[in-house]
């Protein structure tokens, strides 16, 4: 146990975060040490499900004041495991979420939630041209009163969630206009926004799933009803659907903009036209990350008469063929086309994954970076309404169907040329893939292997390559920290600087920094390091920082006597924290390595991830900032001086790093550059 005391604060987070969950729980009542840093692991992420248990573990957070502060998202899943999901049990509003719901609104930091249904649904049409041959608890009813319910309590949190994930969409809008009102509310605004769409389908013929009117009508709707009000503010989008969507059902995305977006995730979506990729590549100046799971080009595809209407291209663009009454098209653009384009027209893209992820349970749902890369013998398809089992047609089908007299097409053969462009995308991105999958079915082609990947730095800023002389890592156990030395600088860039990566499932925490650095913007360069920007460095997004000559905390208490005096350290501390504090900033993270010590003396943060903008203040005197510098005073003497009696860990300190070791910390070394202070 010493030993595991003796790691660093942010090591031991970055432990807590690869433990599981029962794990964690075992931690959180083993050791007040670490019993904080369990604590926040434990309780960053809240479930609350139908079964009394779950509702009262949720009760318990939000009646206690130190677990309420710590949640920042919320999953509310709404499938009772407790009913029979082959039998003919109906769902109903569980017993106690009206009451508890609107509480959730009392968790001060919340700023993403997840709203998960069943993936069984039936509309409620009673059309006899469409019948329903089956019903599943979740009732259309229960599903639009759901929506209603929690997008009601979505709009009344004091702060508006940044983050939006729906697991089981209905493919079928709610029609109240209250309900609509307060969708497009919380839409407005939003970073991120995730979808996994599912629809009726009928088992006994499911090559007519994609006539109910439901489907069609959703998916023409769903760019102005779900897309459009986030579109001025919208990051990240992630679309994915149990039905192939694009071509039929019509899914249109080519009269939206998002001037802000960085990442584009694709789930069974088919590209059948140049302008698909045309509106792709408009996003030029701002997309950073592209994954396209189970995705293909329709190379081939044929309407039957009756149906036409319900496609997304206009009857006129399509022909009759010889002998078949059914309207066709086709699209001559192959993947090796759009890799080529992606690699020349999108400046800013660091990352790209095609191939497939787990569809084997359910639809995939936050599972992008589990996709394994590769070219799948489904990459090519064709579609063609009225054969079954599916209007979809993948691999070897379309050959062995392929005759004249019936016009069909056979699949394209082009893996040589497709590998090729895969691989200098990749190469252009310094991306790595292990392996790759032909268009029959999955054998192993040769490999995407790393020997053919560039493994130079790979640094991006302001949508140019920037060319990289020499790349430190700062320390080995906090991976993320970079001294770039620059061949030629641009964009005002000096010739050294620091990158710091977003970590892993850190997506909340890397932008709550971004958005820090925007508020201290007046205390850049003097009490914290100057943000450029954003860029990316090798495929991983990254804040781009002045460097700043001094020494940490911990390292300078090591010195021994020195020309600072603790009394002139403690009062410089002081100054630092009380600019935050006139900017309304709380800073909770108190490890001695985020903390520097510059040569002209004054102490410069270089860590302000886990810093707060509270509504309200204390007194200074009785402020968070001015208990962090006792705290910090008081480690660093435990540091300078190892043999007094060690100051005693207080669990009503600010709970984010306040376990700072006594014996080692994650920036040693005697200089741990940040930046360059004048």
């Amino acid at each position: 146990m010493s030993h595991l005391l003796n790691l660093p604060s942010k090591l031991l987070a970055r432990t807590f975060f690869n433990v599981d969950r029962s794990s964690i729980k075992s931690l959180h009542h083993s050791c007040r040490f670490i019993s904080q840093r369990a604590t926040d692991q434990l309780f960053k992420t809240v479930h609350l499900q139908p079964s009394q248990t779950s509702q009262n573990g949720l009760q318990e957070i939000l009646n206690n004041p130190n677990l309420r502060r710590i949640p920042q998202k919320i999953y509310i899943d709404t499938v009772d495991e407790s009913l029979n999901y082959d039998g003919e049990d109906e769902q109903k509003w569980p017993q106690g979420w009206d009451n508890l719901v609107p509480r959730v609104k009392e968790l001060p930091r919340l700023n993403a939630a997840v709203l998960c249904f069943d993936k069984g649904f039936t509309s409620d049409s009673e059309d006899e041209d469409y019948p329903h041959y089956m019903d599943f608890p979740q009732t259309p009813q229960f599903r639009f009163h759901a929506m209603h319910k929690l997008f009601s309590l979505l709009e009344s949190l004091r702060h508006p969630i940044q983050d939006l994930g729906i697991r089981n969409l209905q493919a079928d809008n709610p029609k109240d206009p209250k309900t609509l009102a307060k969708m497009e509310k919380v839409l407005s605004g939003l970073l991120s926004l995730r979808l996994s769409i599912t629809s009726e389908t009928m088992d006994a013929a499911p090559e007519h799933d994609l006539e109910y009117p439901e489907i069609r009508k959703f998916f023409k709707e769903l760019p102005s009803t779900w897309l459009s009000p986030a579109a001025p503010s919208l990051q990240h989008l992630s679309l994915c659907s149990r039905e192939y969507s694009g071509f039929y059902p019509d899914l249109d995305l080519t009269n939206l903009f998002f001037p802000r977006l960085k990442t584009l995730s694709l789930g069974n979506f088919c590209f059948f036209h140049d302008g698909q990729i045309d509106w792709i590549l408009k996003h030029g100046d701002t997309l950073e990350e592209i994954y396209f799971d189970d995705c293909a080009i329709l190379y081939d595809f044929g309407m039957m008469e009756e149906n036409v209407d319900a496609c997304a291209l206009p009857r006129d663009t399509l022909v009759r063929r010889e002998g078949d009454e059914s309207l066709y098209g086709s699209f001559e653009k192959r993947w090796h086309h759009i890799f080529d384009l992606f690699a020349e027209k999108l400046p800013k893209l660091r990352h790209f994954r095609i191939g497939r992820s787990d569809w084997s349970s359910d639809i995939p749902f936050e599972q992008e970076r589990d996709i394994k890369v590769g070219l799948y013998y489904n990459r090519y398809m064709c579609c063609y309404d009225g054969w079954g089992p599916s209007s979809y047609m993948e691999g070897e089908d379309p050959k062995e169907l392929a005759k004249l007299e019936n016009g069909w097409r056979p699949s394209p053969e082009c893996d040589d040329e497709d590998r090729v462009a895969l691989r200098k995308l990749l190469a252009k991105l310094g991306q790595s893939v292990q392996e790759s999958c032909s268009i029959r079915h999955c054998d192993r082609i040769s490999a995407l292997n790393t020997m053919d990947i560039a493994k130079s730095p790979v640094f991006h800023f302001g949508g140019k390559r920037i060319t990289v002389t020499k790349d430190t890592l700062l320390n080995q156990i906090r991976p993320t920290v970079w001294r770039l030395e620059l061949e030629e600088p641009h964009f005002g860039l000096p010739g050294t600087v620091i990158v710091k990566q977003q970590k892993d499932e850190q997506e909340a925490e890397f932008y709550a920094e971004i958005s820090a650095y925007k508020k201290l913007q007046e205390l850049q360069g003097t009490v914290i390091p100057t943000l450029f920007g954003e860029g990316s460095f090798n495929g991983r997004p990254a804040l781009i920082l002045s460097k700043i000559k001094g020494i940490t905390l911990r390292e300078f208490a090591k010195l021994g006597e020195t020309s600072i005096k603790e009394n002139t350290l403690r009062c410089r501390l002081e100054n630092a924290f009380q600019e935050l504090y006139k900017y309304g900033a709380e800073h909770f993270d108190l490890n001695l390595g985020n903390f520097l010590v510059c040569d002209n003396g004054k102490v410069v943060i270089i860590d302000i991830e886990e810093i707060e903008f509270p509504d309200r203040q204390k007194a200074w005197e009785n402020s968070v900032n001015l208990g962090s510098v006792n705290y910090l005073m008081s480690r660093f003497r435990d540091v300078r001086y190892p043999r007094r009696a060690p100051s005693p860990v207080l669990y009503s300190m600010p709970h984010t790093g306040a376990s700072d070791d006594r014996s080692g910390s994650e920036m040693t070394g005697p200089c741990y550059s940040m930046g360059l202070m004048s």
